[in-house]
């Protein structure tokens, strides 16, 4: 299958498109054939060689955590989702899993999501990283009710997701 694929670590020269092994769903996981990747700081600081300690040192690499896409396969275990269910969600390519900038990817169940009807693959897949750490970031705030909310760099890609979760739970 193509991927857009790494055989070093290193800035954007080093990526290229080349052919890897067709991924396979195994116990827990479910393969999608991605419609849709998005790059974030994740992305570049594993291709940067940043993370290489927990990234290790075989090559090539598929980069890409983000990801909506359409069911293919699922593997055993999986109840939660059928082969044609539009979905979205990431992969731990910080952990040296196989990204999504590719044709498919294998990916954990648990870390999937439905697509909600209406939300196109492309933005899905902007989702996952920075919006789940905007969200995680005001949780840790706590009650925030009442309260001046600042975000300091509100136009990255956290910083807008935070700006917007902030207002949709400020009162009305």
């Amino acid at each position: 299958m193509k991927a857009f694929l790494a055989h070093s670590y290193g800035g954007p020269e080093v990526m290229h498109i080349g052919d890897v092994a067709d991924p396979v769903a195994g116990r827990g996981e479910v393969l999608v054939a991605v419609r849709a990747s998005s790059v974030n700081p994740v992305d570049w600081k594993v291709r940067d060689g940043a993370v290489r300690i927990m990234t290790g040192r075989r090559f090539p690499k598929v980069y890409g955590c983000d990801l909506a896409g359409v069911v293919h396969a699922v593997g055993h275990g999986v109840t939660a989702f059928s082969v044609g269910d539009a979905v979205y969600g990431f992969t731990p390519i910080m952990f040296g899993k196989p990204g999504a900038h590719a044709e498919q990817v294998a990916v954990a169940a648990k870390r999937l999501r439905r697509l909600p009807v209406g939300l196109a693959f492309e933005h899905a897949a902007s989702l996952p990283v920075a919006a789940l750490t905007a969200l995680n970031g005001l949780r840790q705030c706590g009650d925030l009710t009442g309260r001046t909310v600042l975000l300091n760099g509100a136009t990255g890609g956290v910083g807008h997701f935070a700006l917007q979760i902030a207002k949709a739970r400020a009162p009305r």
